[in-house]
């Protein structure tokens, strides 16, 4: 089982601009990182069931963020969510031993459960419990990432965005890279 130098993961990462949100997406972020059944969260937010379609993949689209657990880490980043909105109640400073800590690590900086998986060389339903560290108080993926940032266990150099530097010169043909070459 090898292990990410966190050298390695901080080197190239970088945080992206705080997004603007208005009060249903704050919602649907709130949502996606709550702990609890549909109910709990729907009574929670004020959502509506038809408002929560694939609530978490879009949870991670309005933060720009490629897993649940960076999504937390970047509404704790960003201070777009208190703690007691995402029902987390006291997080605990406490560090998580290393292997949850080498997961949350990666899964901060954009890594999702496969790419964990396989760096550490875990089950995905491994890295799934590696996500929920009893240490710092999270019950929820969202919340660990959150739980992570807000106490200082990782910095926000690890986070980087999910999404591609594009430029409107690569659409429109200009500067852009080259467009791929027709074969004969």
């Amino acid at each position: 089982m090898s292990t990410i130098p966190l050298a390695d993961v901080a080197s190239a990462a970088v945080m992206p601009p705080a997004p603007l949100l208005d009060a249903a997406e704050l919602a649907l972020l709130r949502y996606a990182i709550l702990p609890g059944g549909r109910r709990t969260r729907l009574a929670a937010t004020g959502l509506r069931p038809a408002d929560i379609k694939d609530a978490g993949d879009r949870a991670c689209c309005l933060v720009g963020a490629a897993t649940l657990v960076q999504a937390g880490a970047l509404v704790a980043a960003h201070q777009l969510l208190s703690a007691d909105q995402l029902e987390i109640g006291q997080i605990l400073p406490r560090r998580p031993t290393a292997r949850p800590a080498e997961a949350l690590v990666l899964a901060v900086g954009g890594h999702t459960a496969e790419q964990t998986a396989a760096a550490m060389g875990v089950t995905e339903h491994t890295v799934t419990a590696y996500w929920r560290p009893r240490e710092l108080g999270a019950r929820t993926p969202g919340q660990a990432g959150y739980a992570a940032i807000a106490t200082g266990l990782l910095t926000l150099n690890l986070i980087r965005p999910s999404y591609p530097d594009l430029t409107l010169a690569a659409y429109l043909g200009g500067e852009g890279p080259a467009a791929p070459k027709e074969s004969a």
